[in-house]
């Protein structure tokens, strides 16, 4: 599923958003005039926004962004139950106090929330979403048109409308209630089941008052055996914290360099100064399993090799020697022939003023399920420099 997701707000009354791209002013443009609750359709070419923003305070909101490239959805009530569900999450009151206010000063400062608002989103569209997604035809070219509505449409006349406007924007001065599907109809099944026995259970106490007695022992074993697991849930918390400062640690420094790459990306000043310290530019990174698709969905029980593809500017000509990092998990993989720092090197010719891409060798084996599922990093570096990164995950 091929989809972009950021978190934006006010903390301290000043905007911040994660990821800080080129989406900033879009983003930003939606959060004037705020009531309560807005949420926001916007067609952009082949890319369409869906915007959810949310008050919290008098003066302070939290808004969530999803951006699919080429396809689009058309449950667009259920997706803005999806963001008022994900406003409610623990990770999201990580950074929004009981008292509704922020603690944090910017999203930069939280990375690693980020990165697990982005696997819950993506575990949630895959679980509310999959099979509903439709592809895109063609770019949208409508001219600068706009809707402003209220909330409570049907997806059908949302759609019609989404069809016919720009931007297409719904208003409310409530907040919806989460919601989240049915697993099955042996749950209710069950339910009903359930009800039902205790019901029977509660006439059989009331006929002998003997096993009165018994429920207040097996109560009171349960409370201890609660406390027990209380104190054992305390003890895993203390550890898990202690990882996670760890891990905090090193995802910094990894953000570190991510975001000097993504500043050079998108600022084509710093292009221009960058080009003359190093040979070439990398734009952009695609996956793919030996023989499939680039951007295709990859299962373990297929892998082979894993291909990367760069999409590249560069200024000079000559012969580069580039690096290739592959990491599974927070593990660099490595070869009996991998050299000392990093999993394997690529040669490539480079022409002078040339946008260009260029298909690097696969790593890892001919026999299918070479690979785990799990999240994967795909590194680019030439000499001690990162020029690009590729998160993707294995299913």
């Amino acid at each position: 599923m091929n989809f972009a997701f950021y978190i934006f707000g006010n903390p301290q009354g000043k905007y911040s958003q994660y990821l800080d791209d080129q989406t900033k002013d879009i983003l930003e443009e939606q959060t004037k005039g705020l009531k309560s609750l807005r949420f926001s359709i916007l067609r952009r070419e082949c890319l369409i926004y869906y915007v959810y923003i949310q008050q919290i305070s008098n003066v302070e909101y939290i808004g969530f962004c999803l951006i699919f490239n080429k396809i689009q959805t058309l449950k667009y009530n259920e997706l803005i139950h999806l963001f008022n569900w994900l406003s409610t999450t623990e990770r999201v009151k990580e950074i929004v106090s009981n008292a509704n206010t922020y603690s944090i000063k910017s999203f930069n400062n939280v990375p690693h929330t980020f990165e697990d608002l982005e696997k819950t989103v993506k575990a949630q569209l895959l679980e509310r979403f999959d099979g509903d997604l439709q592809a895109l035809s063609h770019a949208f070219n409508l001219s600068d048109t706009k809707y402003i509505g209220t909330i409570g449409v049907d997806d059908i006349e949302i759609y019609n409308l989404v069809s016919k406007y720009k931007t297409v924007e719904f208003n409310s001065t409530s907040i919806i209630t989460p919601t989240r599907k049915l697993k099955n109809i042996k749950g209710i099944v069950f339910g009903i089941m359930g009800g039902l026995l205790l019901t029977f259970l509660g006439v059989w106490i009331y006929k002998y008052n003997q096993i009165i007695d018994y429920q207040e022992n097996v109560i009171q074993s349960l409370k201890s055996q609660q406390k027990q697991l209380t104190d054992s849930l305390s003890s895993i918390r203390n550890a898990k914290s202690d990882i996670l400062t760890d891990l905090d640690d090193l995802q910094q420094k990894y953000y570190q360099l991510e975001l000097k790459y993504n500043a050079i990306r998108y600022n084509p000043a710093q292009m221009v100064e960058a080009l003359k310290k190093e040979p070439l530019i990398v734009l952009d990174i695609e996956i793919r399993n030996a023989g499939e698709s680039y951007n295709d969905s990859i299962y373990a029980s297929n892998t082979t090799f894993i291909n990367g593809k760069i999409y590249y500017y560069s200024t000079k000509h000559q012969n580069v020697s580039i690096k290739v990092k592959f990491y599974a998990g927070n593990m660099l993989s490595r070869g009996d022939s991998s050299p000392n720092d990093c999993t394997f090197e690529d040669k490539m010719s480079i022409s002078a003023y040339t946008y260009s891409s260029f298909e690097i060798i696969g790593w890892g084996n001919s026999k299918k399920g070479n690979w785990s599922s799990g999240d994967y990093r795909y590194e680019i570096w030439y000499g001690d420099k990162c020029l690009g990164v590729k998160h993707f995950t294995i299913h």
